[in-house]
């Protein structure tokens, strides 16, 4: 009798693990943590006399199944040959899961500020040049620094598997490195490279959970500066488009305050939704005008007609302000 599937419940017999593997997208430490699983089971089933669980090794008697895990690891370590490890655990609720794109899906069910917040995107490279052009275009673009956990080879393939870099490998991490920088256990942002050849195969999630973004200063010309259409705001409100990348991070980090908010505050989700959303749109409107503002009625010389760029708005405003200054005086 083999051992029943927990993703689709088909019992695969002695091709249980590669059945994890192949058809799940199971990584070699989820299989592990799979394995530890069993092993505490059939400790545990040892300790069970009618309602208590007793301890196996000293009889002890404990009324939770948690309880008797932490005593035999605590008093009977090494005598349990194994230690007990857990799954992925919610950087914000502490819900614990077995792999990564379940915890990418329990976020964005229950933490997500917006539909579809967090998603798990597929994408295919026919060379590796184009690959390795596309991870560093998203890791400059989204702040997210990805990091390989592990990699296993077959006669056709090889599989990848990259975290987060702000996340914690195991929770003894910070014991041993007093001054890392890591700041959660899991994080949702990781990404899965199947190898065939010359064609790599990419799913990935490029939403951080727990912890905000690294803004990496470093940007290129061309998403510094937008074009701006040349036209009366009145019949186009939607026309000037604030930098992509920048209220991309603003999002994020929205995100991660709306997170920190509930767990501190005590208010209904649906209100600190709320408090929130306002103040993305607050946020952008004032964007929007700022933009528009110095686009069409601000332009200084050398400042080129028909381009908006942040520093030139920005340094536009304080000249104005000025010109009013000197004018009241």
């Amino acid at each position: 009798m083999g051992i029943e599937c927990p993703e689709c419940g088909v019992d695969k017999g002695r091709n249980f693990y590669s059945h994890l593997f192949y058809d799940h997208a199971y990584t070699k430490d989820d299989i592990e943590r799979f394995k530890s699983r069993k092993r505490q089971d059939r400790i545990l089933a040892k300790c069970v006399n009618s309602d208590i669980l007793t301890c196996y090794l000293c009889s002890l008697p404990f009324a939770r199944r948690d309880s008797l895990s932490k005593h035999l690891l605590r008093k009977h370590k090494e005598a349990v040959s194994n230690d007990v490890r857990k799954g992925l655990k919610c950087p914000l609720c502490a819900k614990e899961v077995q792999i990564h794109r379940k915890l990418v899906e329990h976020v964005n069910l229950v933490h997500s500020s917006f539909a579809d917040e967090y998603t798990i995107e597929n994408i295919i490279f026919n060379d590796r040049k184009s690959f390795e052009e596309w991870r560093y275009d998203t890791e400059e673009r989204y702040g997210v620094k990805w990091v390989i956990v592990s990699v296993k080879s077959f006669s056709n393939r090889k599989v990848k598997h990259f975290r987060c870099s702000s996340a914690l490998p195991t929770p003894k991490y910070l014991a041993k490195q007093s001054r890392s920088k890591k700041i959660v256990t899991c994080c949702t942002a990781f990404m899965e490279v199947i190898e065939r050849g010359n064609v790599f195969e990419v799913k990935y999630c490029k939403r951080h959970c727990g912890h905000g973004t690294v803004v990496n200063v470093k940007m290129k010309a061309d998403n510094e500066i937008e074009q701006v259409t040349p036209h009366s705001v009145g019949e186009n409100p939607d026309m000037v488009r604030s930098n992509k990348d920048l209220l991309q991070r603003f999002d994020e980090e929205v995100a991660a305050l709306r997170s920190k908010l509930l767990l501190l505050s005590e208010s209904p989700k649906q209100r600190v939704n709320e408090h929130l959303s306002a103040l993305v749109g607050i946020m952008k409107d004032a964007d929007r005008a700022t933009a528009t503002f110095c686009a069409f009625h601000l332009v200084p010389n050398g400042f080129t007609e028909g381009r908006y760029n942040r520093a030139d708005s920005q340094q536009c405003v304080k000249e104005q302000k000025v010109k009013v200054e000197n004018t009241s005086v």
